[in-house]
């Protein structure tokens, strides 16, 4: 992860109050994201559905929809930081 990109991140958590749980391992999830890291500064991050909630690759995983508007709420606030710098 970038430095830069994780700092935009944490960021734009903060303006929207988003709870921000940062690893420091790597993630599962992470794998393909690699490639893309070595060739752009980036940074990833999850959406997380709590605890109780059923991991990503499980079987009985089923995406909680009232996810997508906090990914919205995410990506809009970073569009918006990038655009006004």
């Amino acid at each position: 992860n970038d430095d830069i990109c994780v700092s935009l991140i944490k960021k734009v958590a903060k303006q929207e109050n988003l709870y921000i749980n940062q690893h420091v391992n790597s993630l599962k999830f992470g794998e393909d994201f690699g490639w893309y890291s070595q060739q752009y500064k980036s940074a990833i991050f999850g959406l997380g559905a709590g605890e109780e909630h059923p991991a990503l690759h499980h079987a009985n995983y089923d995406f909680p929809d009232e996810l997508i508007a906090t990914g919205i709420q995410m990506f809009k606030g970073m569009i918006a930081e990038v655009l006004d710098n």
